[in-house]
C-alpha cells in the first residue's frame, strides 16, 4: 500500500516461509525479536532506508530512459536473454507492429534469417560497436537497419537495449554515388585512352611532320 515506506519486518515467528512471504510482499528485511539487539536493528532499518533509496534512484532513471526512448527516432527494444521485455513506439511505423505484440518474444523474430545469429550473438555478447543488418516487416518486406546494443539494468534485472536505425536511404544513395563514380570512369576512359596514345605517339615523333615543319620530324619540346 506504501511502496515508498522502508519496511523492516519484527516478529516472534521464526519460520523461513514468513520470511520469503513478506519479502515477496515488499519488506526490506525480516528479524527475529529474541535475536535482535538494538545494534542489529538500527542496522537493519539503516539498510532497508538504503535499499528504498536506490530503488527510487532507480526508477527515476528508468522513467528518464523510458521517456528518452519514446522521443528517439530509432526504435528502441529492450530484451533480456534474447526475448523482449518492452519497446518505444518507434516500432510501429517501422516494423508494422504494435510494442505490445512482440513482449515476450524473441528478438530474431525481427531479423532477416541470414542475420538471426549474428543479431543474437552481438546482444548476449553485449558487442556495442554498431553493425550493420537485414530486418523483415510484419509485411515480409526487407530493409537494412544500423543496429547498436548495450547492456542496462532494467527493472533490477540485467538487460540490454538495441537501438535500430532505418538506413535503407542511406544505402540508396551509397549505390547511386557509387553507379555514378562507375559511369563517370567508364565515359572518360575511353577519351582519356586516345589522347594518351596521342600524345605518346607525338613525343615519339610517330605522326611525322607538322605543318610547316621543314621534314626534319623533331619532337616537340612538351614539358
Amino acid at each position: 500500500q506504501a511502496p515508498e515506506i522502508a519496511v523492516v519486518v519484527l516478529t516472534e515467528l521464526e519460520s523461513q516461509t514468513f520470511a520469503y512471504d513478506a519479502v515477496q510482499r515488499g519488506a526490506q528485511d525480516y528479524l527475529i525479536k529474541k535475536e535482535v539487539d538494538k545494534r542489529l536493528l538500527l542496522h537493519a532499518i539503516q539498510c532497508a532506508l538504503n535499499q528504498k533509496a536506490s530503488e527510487r534512484m532507480l526508477r527515476a532513471s528508468e522513467d528518464r530512459f523510458q521517456k528518452l526512448a519514446e522521443a528517439s527516432s530509432e526504435t528502441i527494444l529492450i530484451s533480456e536473454a534474447g526475448k523482449i521485455l518492452a519497446t518505444n513506439s518507434a516500432l510501429a511505423p517501422l516494423f508494422g507492429y504494435q510494442p505490445f505484440d512482440l513482449v515476450g518474444i524473441s528478438m530474431d523474430i525481427l531479423a532477416a534469417p541470414e542475420c538471426r545469429e549474428l543479431l543474437i550473438q552481438n546482444i548476449k555478447s553485449g558487442r556495442e560497436e554498431a553493425y550493420e543488418c537485414a530486418f523483415l516487416r510484419k509485411d515480409q518486406t526487407l530493409f537494412q537497419a544500423e543496429v547498436r546494443n548495450k547492456a542496462i539494468s532494467y527493472n533490477d534485472r540485467l538487460a540490454n537495449v538495441t537501438a535500430i536505425r532505418d538506413i535503407t536511404e542511406r544505402k540508396q544513395l551509397e549505390e547511386l554515388k557509387d553507379e555514378f563514380v562507375s559511369t563517370v570512369s567508364h565515359e572518360l576512359r575511353t577519351p582519356l585512352t586516345v589522347i594518351r596514345e596521342g600524345v605518346a605517339q607525338t613525343l615519339a615523333g610517330g605522326h611525322g611532320p607538322g605543318d610547316g615543319d621543314p621534314g626534319h620530324g623533331a619532337a616537340l619540346p612538351w614539358k
